[in-house]
């Protein structure tokens, strides 16, 4: 009888610490908030789309991609973080040593982006004042900056919440080839001409 006691009691302790070992670096957030984030930034996504088919070219559309894409990252980061709790896969974000959280609070990152979001009402007030011209292709690019400015706020803001480190890339090899760009006098670009 002592035997079969010890024997479920012995059972009982191993699934614990099973269930602790497997466990204890598995972030706690639910998959459920983090599928309500994809659905919000892919809302995002399409309303960025629909914007961009209005643009032609110049620096509104560039800003526009480039919030595209800041969004289009931090729905695969969601998506990653989405399948390691469902799975209960442990990432390692540690690429050459080099990992960084955002510095900021949460609340902080809230704050700014009713900031920015106060200065773009403002503003597409002040662009519906005006007829095409450069006045408004001004005002509209600043509009189109703070929009930029508050994805990339709020992709601080994801990784923050769910614990989704900035990966820092290494700009040396950049830097080594601007610096080898072949140079030109300004006798060879006359002669171009």
């Amino acid at each position: 009888m002592k035997k079969i006691l010890f024997l479920l009691i012995g059972i009982v302790i191993g699934a614990c610490c099973a269930s602790i070992f497997f466990t204890s670096n598995i972030n706690k957030e639910s998959t459920k908030d983090i599928e309500d984030d994809i659905e919000m930034f892919n809302k995002k996504i399409a309303d960025i789309d629909n914007e961009i088919s209005k643009y032609s070219g110049g620096l509104v559309l560039s800003l526009l991609k480039a919030q595209r894409e800041s969004y289009g990252i931090t729905v695969s980061a969601l998506q990653q973080k989405k399948s390691q709790i469902a799975h209960w896969m442990i990432f390692n974000y540690n690429i050459n040593s080099k990992y960084t959280m955002p510095y900021g609070e949460i609340e902080d990152y809230k704050k700014e982006i009713e900031e920015l979001n106060k200065k773009i009402s403002k503003d597409t007030a002040e662009s519906a004042l005006y007829s095409p011209c450069l006045v408004k292709a001004l005002i509209d690019s600043r509009i189109a900056q703070n929009k930029f400015s508050i994805s990339r706020i709020e992709h601080a803001l994801i990784a923050k919440k769910y614990n989704i480190p900035f990966i820092l890339q290494d700009n040396s090899n950049t830097i080594k080839q601007q610096n080898n760009q072949v140079k030109q006098s300004p006798e060879e670009d006359l002669n171009s001409l």
